[in-house]
């Protein structure tokens, strides 16, 4: 799923997001939703990409959110973030279930 700026979903993002819900609610299982990370602004290394993961923490926060109001009670969804391999774009988020 890519956000819009500002951590913003789309209504087909919405719509994909209650698919999900539906999925977890029929069959259970846990929604980890997963930010990636690309190097932020900063003055060093580690602070650039510290800045990355915030980021990506953020918008896998928005996702997780989302999924919230659509039902899924907070203790089925794992937040995280993680490195973006080559060529991932910045605003990415990744949901996978866990049954």
């Amino acid at each position: 799923m890519v956000l819009e700026p500002g951590n913003k979903l789309s209504s087909g993002d919405h719509d994909q997001l209650v698919s999900i819900a539906r999925l977890r609610q029929q069959n259970g299982g846990t929604i980890h939703v997963t930010g990636y990370s690309v190097a932020g602004a900063g003055n060093d290394a580690v602070s650039k990409q510290m800045a990355g993961f915030g980021a990506a923490l953020e918008r896998a926060k928005a996702v997780a959110q989302a999924l919230t109001q659509a039902g899924v009670p907070t203790q089925y969804v794992v937040v995280g973030a993680v490195p973006a391999p080559p060529g991932q774009p910045a605003n990415t988020v990744e949901l996978s279930l866990e049954y």
